[in-house]
Formats: structure tokens, C-alpha cells, sequence
């Protein structure tokens, strides 16, 4: 077969391929929330005082600053876990938008997350805040991290922050929850959290004071059922209070892909085979 007609076939297979894989991840992903969340409309009681679950959201909601290079807020969403002895705040911060500094990358991010994430451009990031029922006081909190150069290990990290008796530590946590690093912080953890936002995918920091950058107006909104599905959060990054996201999808979506590809490359194959034939007997 000459290279044109080799070069159309794989073209043509590798556009059938990435079309179906397209389509599968998009057609899947929306997962009914699993884990369980307190209702909207209910309420709390912290340090013996009780409030609607809205104020208590709103007492502990952190204020993002960044500088005018990273894209706009769009909404902060939330919901709470009632576990023993704590009451944990999951922010789901939802940016307008996540521009790559490398336009290529930028626009196969775009378009991998127009399928995976739903039909949207939007980036999402979670803080959880983990507040003590009895005194009020935050004990943990847990937000996805950008590296330290020291634990450079190139992958997804996360940024822990505990209470031990009076002083606060931050850790750094690999992809599988590992310590990478520990220090003491030299401030207080209490809310308002200051969330220093560090880059283009919106990894952040927690800081005792933020010089040089904008605070974000984020729009407190209450996560809901309906939301957390049609919005595919189970395949968002996630705190330690989450849905897992269906194991099959991807390995189900590339064995159908492969096998209409399988399908195409043959019938394309005996195609350009025939048309081949039918040119060299005119030719005769």
C-alpha cells in the first residue's frame, strides 16, 4: 500500500479513536454523591452555640488572594461532614477558567477537560476545614499544594495542616498521603483562613499574611445533590470526605474505542485495497 494511502488510514483512525474516547468520557462521570453531607437547611452547634449550617460556612470561609494572572472566581461552593468530635467544611473553590502558561498544553487541557469535567472551562479546588464541636477551634486543614523544591517529586501533592497542643505544622503529603515535609508555622491558624493562590492551576498555600495580591470575591454556595452530579465533582480532586469516582469507566471506553477501531482499520483497509485495484485495472 503506498505511504498516502498508509497515512490517510492511521489519520483517519486515530480521528475515529479520539472522537469515541471524546464521547465516552463525556457521556460518563455523573456520579450521585455517596458520602454523607449535612442537609442545607440544617444546623450546628459549636462551642455550645448553635447556627444555621449557612453562617457556620460562612464564620469559616477563607480568603483567597492571588495576582492578576491567575483567572477569575466564579463560585465557592460548600458542604460539611459531620464526623465525631468535629465538624469538617469541604470549599470547593471554582475558578472561570485555567489558563497554561504553554498555549498547546493549554488547549489539550482544555479539551481532555471539556469531556472528563463536563462542557465547561472551569477549574475546581478544595480546602477542608476541620473545626473542633467543642471549643470551635480549627484542627486540621487540607488544600491541594504546589511542590517544595526540597520535596520536588514532580507529582500531585497536598498541603496538611494540623494543631498539636498550641502550635500549628504544615506538611506537605504526596499523591499516596505520604509526608514529604514537616515544619512549625509561625502564626495561628483561625478563621478567616488567608489562601494564598500560587499559580495558574490554582494550588495554594496557607498564610499569616498576603503582600502585593488581590483578595477574590467568591459567592458562597451550597453544594447540592443535583449539582455534585450534573457538575461530575466525583472526578474533581478531593478532600478526605469524597465519592469515589467510577474504576471502569476509562478501561470500558478504550475497549470500545479500540474495538470500533479495530473495525474501522479493516474496513478502511479493504476500501482503500479495492479502490487501489479498481485504479491500476483502468490504468491497464
Amino acid at each position: 500500500m503506498p505511504i498516502s494511502d498508509l497515512f490517510k488510514l492511521v489519520f483517519r483512525a486515530a480521528i475515529i479513536f479520539s472522537i469515541i474516547v471524546f464521547v465516552g468520557f463525556t457521556v460518563t462521570g455523573k456520579i450521585n454523591r455517596a458520602h454523607h453531607v449535612l442537609p442545607e437547611k440544617s444546623s450546628v452547634t459549636v462551642a455550645g452555640q448553635s447556627m444555621d449550617l449557612a453562617a457556620f460556612a460562612q464564620k469559616h470561609q477563607p480568603s483567597f488572594y492571588a495576582s492578576s494572572t491567575v483567572s477569575q472566581p466564579n463560585k465557592l461552593y460548600y458542604e460539611v461532614v459531620d464526623t465525631t468530635g468535629i465538624y469538617a467544611i469541604i470549599y470547593h473553590a471554582e475558578w472561570k477558567n485555567e489558563e497554561h502558561p504553554n498555549m498547546a498544553l493549554d488547549v489539550l487541557n482544555k479539551t481532555a477537560g471539556l469531556a472528563y469535567y463536563g462542557f465547561n472551562f472551569h477549574d475546581v479546588e478544595f480546602v477542608q476545614i476541620d473545626v473542633d464541636k467543642t471549643t470551635g477551634e480549627i484542627i486540621k486543614v487540607l488544600a491541594p499544594t504546589v511542590f517544595a523544591e526540597e520535596v520536588n517529586t514532580g507529582g500531585r501533592q497536598k498541603l496538611l495542616v494540623t494543631k498539636d497542643l498550641d502550635s500549628y505544622y504544615a506538611s506537605i503529603l504526596d499523591e499516596n498521603g505520604n509526608e514529604l515535609s514537616k515544619k512549625n508555622l509561625a502564626f495561628p491558624v483561625q478563621s478567616p483562613l488567608a489562601i494564598d493562590v500560587l499559580n495558574w492551576n490554582h494550588l495554594m498555600v496557607v498564610a499569616s499574611g498576603i503582600d502585593g495580591k488581590s483578595k477574590l470575591e467568591f459567592p458562597l454556595v451550597y453544594l447540592d445533590d443535583e449539582t455534585y452530579k450534573s457538575e461530575k465533582f466525583a472526578r474533581r480532586d478531593h478532600a478526605e470526605y469524597f465519592t469515589p469516582k467510577s474504576p471502569a469507566n476509562k478501561p470500558i471506553i478504550f475497549f470500545v474505542a479500540s474495538i470500533f477501531l479495530f473495525y474501522f482499520t479493516v474496513v478502511q483497509w479493504s476500501y482503500l485495497k479495492k479502490s487501489r485495484e479498481r485504479k491500476n485495472a483502468a490504468k491497464g
